[in-house]
């Protein structure tokens, strides 16, 4: 499988192995841009009596973001959907989180403004307790439990047959 494929489609199995290995890069790259970050920030807060060096380190902490945030998140939906396909799941499974997620900041949100009473409050947390829980299970098995054996509806087994 090429890198292009292996970051970008939403084609196929990858198994566990395979995820953690991006899992692993991603988790490096992030470190990277922080480390990039913080290197930017110090020298604008040395360099605060030059504005042109300080817009310059601003742009470049820009580009390095602009650069990395599609591909790290495209990279993320692509490898799990990937994975969820060898757990014989659709990879439409990750909204899950993603709308629990979004959930819990609008009913915090409303709460915190005062639009919505403590019954409200309650059934929304209820409600994002509830998809939270599924996410996280969702996290497990895509983490940690093993692939179908054989091919199912999204391909072919990405490990060798065992005989």
């Amino acid at each position: 499988m090429s890198w292009l494929r292996y970051f970008f489609s939403f084609q196929g199995r990858v198994n566990r192995t395979r995820y953690w290995r991006f899992v692993l890069i991603i988790a490096f790259l992030e470190l990277t841009f922080a480390v990039a970050a913080a290197a930017l920030e110090r020298l604008r807060e040395s360099a605060l009596n030059d504005p042109a060096m300080a817009t310059t380190e601003f742009v470049s902490l820009i580009v390095l973001a602009a650069a990395f945030v599609p591909i790290g998140v495209i990279g993320n939906f692509a490898v799990t959907t990937k994975r969820l396909h060898d757990r014989n799941k659709s990879g439409w499974w990750q909204i899950v989180g993603i709308v629990s997620w979004l959930l819990q900041e609008v009913v915090r949100g409303l709460h915190d403004h005062g639009r919505i009473g403590p019954h409200l409050f309650l059934l929304g947390t209820l409600i994002v307790l509830a998809g939270s829980l599924i996410g996280l299970w969702i996290a497990i098995e895509v983490a940690f439990v093993p692939g179908t054996r054989g091919e199912n509806r999204f391909g072919p087994d990405p490990l060798p047959p065992m005989d």
